[in-house]
């Protein structure tokens, strides 16, 4: 379109792209002042847009504390043309989309996903939020409501706690110093003290703020970009331009420093955590940091700073036990940045931070004073060209980033990707002017540890509590001691500490050569990964008497033919096929009594640890060359698994080092007892502080499955173990293992073959080796199993921490043995019921703030239900509406919602989403790993449940609909410990949930699973 329609200012095409997008760009700029961004993929099925709006918590008014946030919540309450609060949620959902929005201190952004024919009437809705809202006054209410939920869920949340301290250290005349979500105090309460009538604060504050100058948008559809210009104008040049100028945070850094030493400067912050972790923060503030874009400057002081390996900071701090990790960040967060680092404490360094300073501030006091290394800026540059030259297609919730990183930053329009990532040119001045900040004079600490509580109770006036999350902390300076390991910093102490600056990286990749033809816009979910043959090694096998019990190889490859990237995937498994037996082995009398498969899980979890202790040091050197890698230990299968993904040149040299590591450092005392502390940390958090969605699902799960056991028991085990015994399990399980894998991407057949080989040769290797631990010893690994559910039951646990207010409800359907007929129905039919429970039971009634069907289990045995959360309403109250919704909603108003056009609405867009294009192997690994996990193999899924629903009749879906919610269901109640101190409605004393008639309540969680008698459903190897 070479005309420019008088609506547009401006328009650029030549765009700074990766090398792998073959995705059309376009930035525009309207007459109205908002900037827009276009990207045509005519490969997708899933359209999109996203608006930024460049106002966020810290423009609402300093007597209505998350004015922004309550606005945003408010927003998606009809508009003139579609006034039903509901509709825009529900007509996303019924088209197979999703849809969001979030409010940071400094912008709001909005955004949603959606089917490609349904994208204009979305636009249409979506766009009238910001020309022609409703802000329907009866929602007030029940939006702060959502919000008080809302605050409530993240209330024992450390990390949120922090985020919010570090605001109310902040001047108090600074934007900064803010409450950002608000909670019913501040929205509802106060409002009412001071005479404020909110709702008019609310249109007041969009009409003075919500302003087409201060916009960012981007389209995202398969239309070409004339189209997508032409919908642009359509929907968004009406956006009312008010002229709004922003907080000018440079300036105001400048004038009004947000950190000062009346209020933190030079000061030591003690804060009590939820969480058993000690750990360290020291911050420096520093400018916003808009006008390094171009070098690139905060990246590189990172990538020397925050390196990991040997001489670093992490690497001596671990030297010396004073802590667990260490990192280094700069965070460019309006109004100001932070450089920051964070350290997790050992006990030792907890009673030593004199020690950790010294490391700290004598590293830079080497770093500083020669900054700019010729060979280490070469290699920076080189690796920020690479990672960006060969990034991998942006996903589309990467591209909804674009409107806000724009009105940060203020770039140039064609190279908003490649800004900040690809450095342009590289000033040492940049370098310099960011380092003056981090300083001496220019930094404080903030220490949390629950020991800080003793402190606390004998002087609590030393101590001030937090008005909204009622978090104890102290403010004092430093003590001599600190600040003199702070001053005396020098480049000869550093060099007596050991501290060096990064050596060369050995994983950065020079060849990125492709060495597969590739096929134009082709659909790579139309090949599947095939196993690789082996027959000649196998034969080879036979004919070595030395080698009659070799463990099997199983490799399965799919080279790219379609991504055109130097990129690719190894991911190898060692599977258990025996385990040690514990009844039968005196030596380790104190677990004779436990169950072989959770000892076994124990080890498992700790053997990943140590792997990554051992691996820690290269970390930063791994990432830093576009690799990554990962280590888990899947419970269910019990499989141990390795896994190296990026450019395919060093890829690998990676895993062989995993492997390496595996098998020669993983009996290092100091990474045993290093992962023993962190696992205890963790599991110890989530006891305490459980994310109630995972604790639900877990509670199902031990109800259900004998190979489940809750973090409890899984830590009680923990604390038994001892390094002869890790030793033991180790040896036998690697002698006892076999080797199967995945590799994908730019490699060919025989480079797949060969690398396969190797690890399999290694592996052989180490189990001759391992000759004592006989491959006969132990007992055989049993297939996962859930029981047969053939009642209904109920659970009830408690949340351990006695402050908590959240309980929640998961009322869970069994469907049967899995099949996959029966599982694509069900994917038909959870987002048109979570769209329904939302709109009533979360926008109607404001019951609960997490509100949706969901799948609990999808093998060996189909499972779904309904998930709530609330911490508001008593569980007797929001259990007696769930129940409602259930019998009178779903088993009947919905069922004749249902309509032929309803069911082909949603086929056609479970179809689209199935048959949408990986944009990269970073996207399609994850489809074959579930299957490998699952031991299905069903590769080729997306294509069978695509054959399924064309094939698939109204009549099914309504025969299923109808037979499944008379399933015998569980009923899993969460309950808070002051769930009687919540609203309970019209009843004006607490009442008891009221569980129906027919449920059998398990006197524990395990009393069906663990019972040997009960029928069982097998995860087959086959299915």
């Amino acid at each position: 379109m070479s005309h420019i329609r008088p609506e547009i200012v401006r328009r650029v095409d030549n765009f700074i792209l990766p090398e792998s997008e073959d995705r059309k760009y376009r930035a525009l700029e309207l007459i109205n002042g908002l900037t827009a961004f276009l990207v045509s993929d005519k490969e997708t099925k899933i359209s999109g847009c996203c608006l930024t709006v460049n106002i966020g918590a810290m423009y609402s008014p300093k007597n209505l504390s998350g004015l922004a946030h309550f606005l945003e919540h408010m927003l998606f309450c009809g508009t003139k043309k579609y006034p039903d609060v509901d509709e825009y949620q529900k007509f996303i959902a019924n088209h197979g989309g999703k849809r969001q929005g979030s409010t940071t201190r400094s912008t709001t952004t909005y955004y949603f996903e959606i089917k490609n024919d349904a994208f204009g009437e979305a636009l249409d809705r979506f766009s009238s939020f910001f020309t022609e809202p409703l802000f329907c006054k009866e929602m007030t209410e029940k939006e702060v409501s959502a919000i008080e939920n809302e605050f409530h869920l993240k209330y024992h949340s450390d990390e949120r706690v922090r985020f919010h301290l570090l605001a109310q250290l902040a001047d108090n005349s600074h934007p900064l110093h803010c409450f950002t979500t608000g909670n019913k105090e501040t929205l509802d309460t106060r409002p009412k003290e001071l005479g404020i009538n909110l709702h008019s604060e609310l249109l007041s504050f969009y009409s003075s703020y919500y302003s087409s100058n201060i916009m960012s948008v981007l389209l995202y559809a398969k239309e070409d970009l004339d189209t997508l210009e032409n919908y642009l104008v359509e929907y968004f040049s009406k956006v009312p331009n008010h002229q709004v100028n922003c907080l000018d945070y440079a300036r105001i850094f400048v004038e009004t420093p947000p950190y000062t030493r009346e209020t933190s400067i030079g000061k030591m912050v003690r804060l009590i955590p939820y969480e058993t972790d000690k750990r360290l923060k020291i911050y420096f503030p520093l400018p916003p940091l808009y006008k390094y874009g171009d070098s690139c400057a905060p990246a590189y002081i990172c990538h020397i700073i925050g390196h990991k390996g040997e001489g670093g900071i992490s690497s001596t701090l671990r030297s010396k036990n004073l802590a667990i990790s260490a990192s280094f960040t700069i965070t460019n967060d309006d109004p100001c940045a932070l450089a920051q680092f964070g350290i997790v404490l050992t006990d030792q360094g907890y009673d030593n931070i004199d020690q950790i300073l010294e490391v700290v501030f004598n590293f830079l006091a080497l770093f500083k004073l020669t900054p700019i290394i010729p060979e280490l800026v070469d290699e920076f540059i080189g690796v920020t060209r690479t990672g960006f030259t060969f990034q991998p297609k942006f996903s589309i919730r990467d591209l909804f980033s674009l409107p806000a990183k724009y009105l940060k930053y203020k770039c140039n329009l064609e190279e908003i990707l490649s800004s900040g990532c690809l450095v342009k040119e590289f000033s040492e001045s940049d370098v310099f002017s960011i380092l003056e900040y981090i300083n001496h004079d220019n930094y404080f600490v903030l220490l949390s540890s629950q020991a800080i509580e003793e402190d606390f109770k004998r002087n609590p006036d030393n101590f001030l509590v937090e008005h909204y999350y009622g978090t104890k902390y102290s403010v004092t300076e430093l003590s001599a001691d600190l600040l003199s390991a702070v001053s005396s910093s020098s480049l000869e102490k550093a060099l007596q500490l050991g501290l060096s600056l990064p050596k060369p990286n050995p994983f950065v990749s020079t060849d990125f050569t492709i060495v597969n033809p590739q096929i134009e816009c082709a659909n790579d979910y139309s090949r599947t990964p095939e196993l690789l043959s082996f027959d000649t090694l196998n034969e080879e096998s036979k004919a070595d008497e030395n080698e009659v019990d070799t463990p099997s190889l199983s490799i399965w490859f799919k080279p790219d033919s379609t991504f055109n990237s130097p990129h690719s995937l190894i991911n190898m498994r060692l599977v258990a096929e025996r385990i040690l037996d514990f009844s039968k082995d005196p030596e380790f009398e104190e677990l004779s009594g436990s169950s072989n498969e959770l000892i076994f899980q124990v080890f498992g979890e700790i053997l990943t640890q140590v792997l990554n202790r051992s691996l820690h040091e290269l970390s930063s050197d791994i990432l830093g060359a576009s690799l990554s890698y990962s280590i888990n230990f899947n419970a269910r299968t019990s499989v141990f698994v390795l896994q190296g993904i990026g450019l395919s040149h060093k890829l690998d040299y990676l895993v062989s080092i995993m492997f390496e590591h595996l098998y020669s450092r993983t009996e290092v005392k100091k990474y045993y007892e290093e992962a023993l502390s962190i696992i205890d940390k963790d599991w110890t958090n989530k006891i305490i502080k459980p994310n109630l969605v995972t604790f639900s699902l877990e509670c199902v799960s031990e109800s259900l499955s004998p190979f489940f056991f809750n973090r409890q028991e899984k830590l009680d085990i923990l604390r038994l173990f001892n390094f002869e015994l890790f030793c033991h399990i180790r040896r036998h399980f690697l002698a006892n293992c076999k080797l199967e894998g995945l590799i994908m991407g730019n490699f060919l057949d025989a480079s797949a073959k060969s690398i396969s080989i190797k690890y399999w040769r290694n592996l052989i290797e180490l189990q001759k080796s391992l000759s004592t631990e006989k491959r006969v010893s132990g007992v055989k690994v049993q297939p996962f199993s859930i029981v047969r559910l053939e009642e209904n039951v109920y659970t009830l646990s408690y949340i351990p921490n006695p402050s908590d207010r959240n309980g929640c409800w998961m009322l869970s359907f069994f469907l049967g043995e899995f099949n996959l007929r029966k599982q694509v129905i069900c994917d038909l039919i959870l987002p048109f019921i979570t769209s329904e429970i939302f709109a009533e039971l979360r926008t109607n009634q404001q019951l609960a703030y997490v509100v949706r069907a969901t799948q609990v289990f999808s093998s060996p045995a189909i499972i779904i239900g309904y998930y709530l959360q609330s911490s508001e309403y008593t569980n007797g109250l929001t259990l007696e509406r769930l129940l409602e919704f259930h019998i009178n909603k779903t088993k009947k108003e919905l069922r004749s919602k249902l309509s032929m056009e309803m069911f082909n609405k949603l086929k056609d867009s479970t179809i689209q989403t199935l048959s949408s294009s990986p944009k990269s192997i970073f996207d399609e690994h994850k489809t074959y790993l579930h299957e490998i996990n699952e031991r299905s193999y069903l590769f080729d899924v997306r294509q069978r449940k695509i054959e399924i629903l064309n094939q698939l009749e109204y009549k099914d879906l309504i025969d299923f609909y109808d037979g499944f919610w008379d399933s015998k269901s569980i009923l899993t109640e969460i309950r808070s410990q002051v769930d009687s101190s919540k609203n309970a409605g019209q009843v004006s004393e607490y009442v008891e949930p009221h569980i129906p008639a027919g449920y059998l309540k398990l006197e524990s969680i395990s009393q069906l699973s663990r019972d040997r008698e009960a029928p069982m459903i097998f995860l087959d190897t086959q299915l």
